[in-house]
């Protein structure tokens, strides 16, 4: 038996699975970052630890959203609704544990092979956000509680020997579904102002409204 081609052989084996250790060490010895190109509702976050995104996306997405929404009455009293109290809340793990997949993603030659060509695949994830509806209602509610007024027609009423005329009010009713609609934007927006003014339709008496009618 010829022992040149065997050698060869051999040899060819042994740098392949030095090869192979070596990309082995190096993907345990490199910190586990997230692949480049991935971001979270358009905030990049290749490159980083897990623990960094996070960082990051908590300073991007979630303390701009840390504001108290200012609702404005006709009156000129405000009432505040914190975001604590509305439960305003972006869950970032589950983009996370996703970004975390995708970047464990192949085998080790290919995952040292990105890392040394800094090679890009780009995937937009999304952290959802939520709030509780039931306590951006219970405000509308309590704001409406205090804002609604009933219309009142115009009254004659004896007075001894008078009759004293009591003049007609116009009334006045919140719009909740705007009202809630304005809320939960400057809940979940970070941009623009965080001020919301009471939306009221104006109701008229009802005889007011027959001779209108007429």
């Amino acid at each position: 038996m010829k022992r040149g081609p065997f050698l060869v052989v051999t040899g060819l084996l042994g740098v392949v699975l030095a090869l192979c250790a070596a990309a082995y060490a190096y993907d345990a010895a490199t910190p586990q970052r997230l692949a480049d190109g991935l971001s979270v509702n358009g905030v990049d976050i290749g490159g980083l630890t897990r623990a960094q995104a996070k960082a990051k996306l908590a300073r991007a997405l979630v303390s701009p959203l840390q504001r108290s929404v200012t609702i404005l009455l006709p009156s000129g009293e405000r009432t505040r609704l914190t975001p604590r109290r509305a439960r305003v809340r972006m869950d970032l793990d589950p983009a996370l544990d996703l970004a975390e997949r995708y970047s464990r993603q192949g085998s080790i030659l290919e995952r040292v092979w990105h890392d040394v060509t800094a090679e890009r695949t780009t995937r937009r994830l999304t952290a959802t956000l939520s709030y509780s509806r039931a306590t951006v209602k219970a405000t509308v509610r309590r704001v409406a509680e205090r804002v609604d007024r009933s219309p009142e027609d115009a009254a004659v009423v004896p007075q001894g020997d008078e009759l004293v005329t009591t003049p007609s009010h116009d009334g006045r009713a919140v719009q909740r579904g705007v009202l809630r609609r304005a809320i939960v934007r400057r809940l979940v927006r970070a941009d623009g102002s965080d001020r919301v003014r009471v939306p009221v339709r104006r109701l008229r008496p009802p005889r007011a409204c027959r001779r209108r009618d007429r």
